[in-house]
């Protein structure tokens, strides 16, 4: 095999990297027309921001929602808002679209749903919710794993854009159910999660969804936890009463045995609309 010269090899890779200048050159217009569609289908996917300044004015629910597959992007039944309903994602203010960045899953979730509730019932004129919901996550994980960092990285961002929340909806415990949690060590890591969310500044009430029943768990309804859940409520100064989905268990309301079908979604929305009402009559 011939041998090349070090001056050989050193025109080879010149003419090489010529050869590939001129090549990346002729195709650039390709390259930047890739990525400027790239842009534009990430734009289209979460819409186009709204005027924060315009959102922030008069009678806003600004709600942020974390806890797992219930309180993200797993229902059956895809919805449109008819009303000012938002998502926050990033830095920006968007017209409501499920799927909603920020949560996972790739379904529906309860919240445009909620929001126009709240706008029919005079709650407010505007909502809009910042989710981040996790399927299958446990409070442990929002305590103090990968869902704590997810929650924090959220709550850096809504202080360095001067978003202050009114309201937080928690709905979590069906993967605790399955891991038959006990419930002191539930509320020790639903605390921390509170304390989490306080420390960034946000004093917001907080709403906990009563919420264990898992098809696949030892015990489908967890009586212990639906305590945990009920009594962390009592014990805590702003923590108020959220829906109880245990009492939606019919599978014409759980289209795959656990995830919530357009009739249960309803049904959801409506117990979130009653906690909200039944907070605010409270506080007054």
């Amino acid at each position: 095999m011939m041998k090349l010269s070090g001056k050989t090899k050193f025109l080879f890779f010149l003419l090489a990297g010529i050869a590939a200048g001129i090549l990346i050159c002729g195709y650039r217009p390709i390259f930047d027309y890739y990525a400027k569609t790239r842009l534009k289908q990430a734009s289209e996917k979460a819409g186009f921001p709204v005027n924060i300044s315009e959102i922030k004015t008069g009678r806003v629910i600004i709600a942020l929602t974390l806890g797992q597959s219930n309180a993200a992007n797993y229902g059956q039944t895809f919805y449109n808002p008819v009303h000012d309903v938002y998502f926050y994602y990033k830095g920006g203010i968007y017209r409501y679209k499920d799927p909603v960045p920020g949560a996972s899953g790739k379904g529906s979730s309860v919240w445009g749903m909620l929001g126009d509730l709240l706008i029919d019932k005079s709650v407010c004129d505007k909502a809009v919710f910042v989710s981040i919901a996790k399927g299958s996550s446990s409070v442990q994980s929002w305590a103090e794993g990968e869902c704590s960092l997810r929650l924090k990285e959220t709550l850096k961002d809504l202080k360095r854009n001067n978003i202050k929340l009114t309201h937080i909806f928690w709905h979590q415990g069906e993967e605790n159910n399955l891991y038959d949690t006990p419930p002191l060590l539930y509320k020790l890591g639903l605390g921390k999660v509170i304390e989490i969310i306080r420390g960034y500044g946000q004093d917001a009430p907080v709403f906990v969804s009563v919420a264990t029943y898992n098809p696949w768990a030892r015990n489908r309804i967890n009586r212990a936890l639906r305590k945990a859940q009920a009594d962390f409520v009592k014990e805590n100064n702003s923590v108020f009463s959220g829906p109880d989905t245990d009492s939606l268990v019919s599978h014409t309301d759980r289209f795959d045995g656990i995830h919530f079908s357009g009739s249960g979604m309803k049904k959801y929305s409506l117990l979130w609309l009653d906690a909200v009402l039944k907070s605010s009559k409270e506080r007054k």
